[in-house]
């Protein structure tokens, strides 16, 4: 499977409604080059005028089934859900 920003974008959408009751904000999508081992990673930064810009990087050296996709990008949406909603500004 081919997993381009779009594609994120929209699994984004469907398991912000499906696990999150669409209480996370808008995120961004990067995707890492072949030649790392990261499957997936979430970065939250705060613009300049205190606004959020979370995005969410997935690897591409991956052959992604559409479960593994899904369990890794909801889990770096758990990382977003835990920072941005709980409050918690600590990694781990």
């Amino acid at each position: 499977m081919e997993v381009t920003k779009s594609l994120l974008s929209k699994l984004y959408n469907d398991y912000n409604t499906k696990y999150f009751e669409n209480k996370l904000g808008k995120c961004q999508f990067s995707l890492f080059s072949k030649n790392t081992t990261y499957l997936g990673w979430y970065c939250a930064k705060n613009y300049k005028n205190g606004n959020p810009n979370d995005r969410i990087w997935i690897g591409t050296g991956v052959y992604w089934s559409p479960e593994i996709l899904e369990r890794v990008l909801v889990h770096e949406m758990v990382h977003m859900y835990v920072y941005r909603i709980e409050g918690c500004k600590h990694d781990g």
